[in-house]
């Protein structure tokens, strides 16, 4: 098994909830632009307008040589706001303005100004895929770093006195820079653009970079996979859902990116899309698992034992663990697993004991909320005088209709525990 055992060494939080299942796509189709006036156009909203705040840009690239000098990953200049906006992407030109052969690494704001050319970064057009991040962060003595990472590993980080920041309300573009199309056409696969409204720590983009996002974090401020494999939309994994078009419009036209299987079987890990972590002793739960060829399911607790290479795995819930599930090429995703004793999840429960069953859809049965866990629980309604009324095995929250007024008691069985009240029935 292709462990990275940075993972296991790193210290686990547990948080109090979990999700069960990871959607992706199952073919390894990715966006090839062609180096001539390719782009994806993502609309603009305003979580956008970072201004010289902190943020933090990545993408996985498979770049090839192309004849402008520049070409582009992210943008948001356009033709008519050339000075203002920002850029990322590979550059031939150095500082000097001179004209480099091994392309580099830029970030900046009409072409150098503003910006850093990051000429320790080398090899960025070698036919493989490489995960590229920058960081831009403030300083308390109001200087601007910017960081530049290749494969998770920091290689250069700079500081500098005038600010930088994404200032202008408009677009993003993928893959051109539109205030200077014909020298910044990228031309290769670009997929996995993540944008961040923080800086990412150094040990952060060395643990996660190879890592699918945790969609649940308020900083993600925008995630296209590019990875449809199909249509003109490419969509936002990100909670605002800002999906974007190839090209410039919603149709068809010549500056859509083209979609092609990615060489190499290249597909990157399964995507949790929620984090619901709670469970009970001895919960069956099924996890799914999309978006690759190849699947290894394991325990932190047990990194050697594979439970399942399958793309879904099935467990029953015994203690507090992490769940990992590894693709094709290593990538991984993984869910925190918590696991409450008996006596903490039976007071999860929630009685809803005020009932007024007119069939206005509101309160109309005796509800419990999480009783679900319990699919065995029995349950004995009593009127005043202690004669039963209704009993059933597996409740489900059906009992209200047709029922007089006044006070009736119940008893619940879970587990062989039992919870006593009575309901209000008005």
């Amino acid at each position: 098994m292709n462990v990275n055992m940075k993972f296991i060494g790193v210290l686990i939080v547990f948080c109090s909830q979990i999700y069960l299942s990871v959607h992706g796509q199952s073919s390894c189709e990715g966006l090839y632009f062609d180096g001539k006036d390719d782009r994806v156009t993502i609309p603009f909203i305003s979580e956008y307008a970072l201004g010289a705040n902190d943020y933090t840009i990545e993408a996985w690239i498979n770049s090839e040589p192309v004849e402008g000098t520049m070409p582009t990953i992210l943008s948001n200049r356009t033709e008519v706001d050339k000075d203002t906006g920002m850029t990322f992407g590979i550059t031939k030109k150095l500082e000097d303005g001179s004209i480099e052969a091994n392309p580099t690494l830029f970030h900046g704001k009409n072409d150098r100004e503003y910006g850093l050319i990051s000429e320790l970064i080398t090899g960025l057009q070698d036919g493989s895929f490489q995960h590229i991040l920058l960081t831009k962060e403030n300083f308390e003595n109001g200087s601007t770093g910017l960081a530049f990472y290749k494969n998770g590993v920091l290689l250069d980080r700079r500081e500098i006195s005038t600010g930088i920041g994404i200032t202008l309300d408009t677009w993003l573009t993928i893959g051109l820079d539109a205030s200077n199309q014909d020298s910044t056409a990228f031309k290769g696969y670009i997929t996995h653009v993540q944008l961040w409204n923080r800086a990412k720590s150094q040990l952060e983009v060395l643990e996660e970079y190879d890592q699918a996002p945790d969609l649940t974090d308020p900083s993600l401020i925008g995630y296209w996979k590019l990875n449809e494999g199909e249509g003109q939309v490419v969509k936002d994994y990100s909670k605002y859902a800002n999906h974007g078009v190839l090209g410039q419009i919603n149709t068809k036209e010549d500056s859509d990116p083209t979609w092609s299987e990615i060489p190499e079987n290249y597909c990157l890990a399964p995507q949790l899309v929620e984090r619901e972590t709670s469970f009970c002793v001895n919960e069956k739960v099924t996890f799914l698992a999309e978006g690759d060829v190849s699947y290894q399911w394991w325990f932190a607790s047990n990194p050697d034992l594979v439970i399942s290479q399958e793309n879904k795995v099935t467990i029953n819930t015994q203690k507090t663990d992490v769940l990992f599930v590894e693709g094709s090429k290593g990538f991984l995703d993984s869910v925190n697993i918590t696991v409450s004793s008996e006596g903490e999840c039976r007071k999860n429960l929630t009685f809803y004991n005020f009932i007024t069953p007119n069939g206005d859809g509101q309160n109309d049965f005796f509800e419990i909320d999480n009783l679900e866990k319990y699919a065995s629980n029995e349950l004995w309604i009593y009127d005043r005088w202690g004669r039963e009324i209704f009993y059933t095995k597996g409740y489900t929250g059906n009992w209200g209709s047709d029922i007089k007024k006044g006070v009736y008691y119940y008893l619940l069985l879970v587990d062989g525990n039992k919870e006593e009240g009575s309901i209000l029935v008005k």
